[in-house]
């Protein structure tokens, strides 16, 4: 999935070494992770609106962008 120069890839039912190596323990867990696999930013637990604020202000979106996602 892409949004405007946003490259944004979904995963799920991740590999155990993978799970491991993210340290990857709670169900909806949101990671920004840069092209040489480091991870950038993380988001845990449910989107709400203190998530999507962080989101927006993390990727200097507005609340109209976000929401066309």
């Amino acid at each position: 999935m892409s949004f405007r120069d946003l490259k944004i890839e979904t995963f799920v039912d991740l590999d155990t070494n993978t799970k491991e190596a993210y340290k990857l323990f709670v169900t909806a867990t949101t990671l920004v992770i840069d092209k040489a696999g480091k991870v950038e930013k993380i988001w845990v637990g449910a989107f709400n609106s203190e998530t999507k604020s962080s989101v927006e202000e993390y990727f200097d979106i507005s609340a109209l962008v976000a929401d066309a996602m």
